[in-house]
């Protein structure tokens, strides 16, 4: 009987006894354990020399827990090469060879790097179990904003009202983050959810039905902003989230802004025009919004200029590119000699 099989890329490979199996998948082991913890402490040392804050324990804990779920792996392997040491070992594909537990190794180290997040509360990095357990009451949802620095979400138009409710947002400083969230979905039963995207839900029941009654009050006006912006927005709203700030752009539900900044940058996706359905909301508490009233019934046209430079600016404000800037200085311009 031969002591020979022949591999699926049309190797030889002989039929080892346990102990030489033993060998094998230990060998393959700390090959794995050894690049696998190497990267992943690197990229742990590289973040740490970026954010000052990150927790050296928790590094090093990423560390074990990968290492350990490879351990568990490759012990396994020992036991079920008789049966799939050729679908393990040796699966060939036209990119090279797969090994599943480089893979799902690979893998696992991606999300638990990407599930560790800077909190708006203490500004240091924070898993999301620690975000959840520190959740207010009423709280519904795990927010998160996107941007570059720590300094640009902090500036967002949309983190007025939860600032003011003392909501902890998580700080994505990558684009790529928001993947992670649509993944996941949810974390402990709790939605994720952009603070520059749909409804936030902040309101209290009280607050809801006067915003309502304003927005019935002044249908009209917000019909006529909507109108001169044409299928640049989907509609123009009195805002919920707004504190400080006139205006605001947010996405409808669906791509979010901050996907269509990242699409617009990405080689595969430029000229296929995916773009965000946008909402403009308007801040009623804010001083501007009496001057719209006033346009919006004695001078429409003015109220046009308002419109679409209230539009732009808030598209600047989230890191969006304007139609036609040359347009938008011309018309801030008009009206500072007003």
């Amino acid at each position: 009987m031969s002591n020979e099989t022949t591999t699926a890329d049309g190797g030889v490979r002989k039929k080892g006894k346990l102990g030489q199996r033993i060998a094998y998948a230990c060998g393959n082991l700390g090959q794995s354990a050894f690049y696998n913890a190497m990267s992943t402490y690197f990229v742990t040392y590289v973040t740490s020399c970026l954010f000052v804050s990150y927790s050296k324990a928790l590094a090093a804990q990423m560390i074990a827990v990968i290492t350990g779920l490879i351990v568990v792996i490759r012990i396994a392997e020992i036991f079920i090469d008789p049966l799939l040491g050729n679908l393990i070992d040796n699966t060939n594909t036209k990119w090279g060879r797969f090994r599943p537990w480089q893979f799902f190794g690979g893998l696992i180290s991606a999300v638990l790097l990407a599930v560790i997040f800077s909190g708006s509360n203490e500004g240091k990095y924070v898993t999301l179990k620690e975000y959840v357990d520190r959740m207010k009451d009423d709280q519904k949802a795990i927010y998160y904003a996107i941007g570059k620095s720590v300094d640009e979400i902090q500036n967002l138009p949309a983190m007025g009202k939860l600032k003011e409710k003392g909501y902890e947002v998580l700080y994505f400083l990558d684009e790529r983050d928001e993947f992670v969230a649509n993944t996941l979905m949810n974390y402990a039963e709790k939605p994720f959810q952009s603070v520059n995207k749909g409804d936030l839900d902040l309101e209290s029941d009280e607050e809801k039905k006067t915003r309502e009654e304003k927005a019935e009050a002044n249908k009209d006006l917000l019909t006529t902003m909507k109108d001169s912006l044409g299928d640049k927005v989907k509609e123009v709203r009195l805002s919920s989230r707004l504190t400080d700030e006139a205006a605001c752009v947010v996405a409808d539900e669906g791509m979010s802004l901050e996907m269509e900044k990242y699409l617009a940058n990405d080689p595969m996706a430029k000229g296929q025009g995916m773009k965000a359905v946008k909402i403009l909301e308007l801040n009623p508490e804010h001083p501007l919004f009496e001057k719209l009233q006033k346009l919006g019934k004695e001078d429409p046209d003015t109220l046009k200029k308002y419109t679409s430079v209230l539009y732009d600016q808030s598209l600047l404000a989230q890191g969006l590119s304007i139609d036609d800037p040359k347009e938008y200085a011309k018309s801030i311009t008009e009206l500072m000699m007003k």
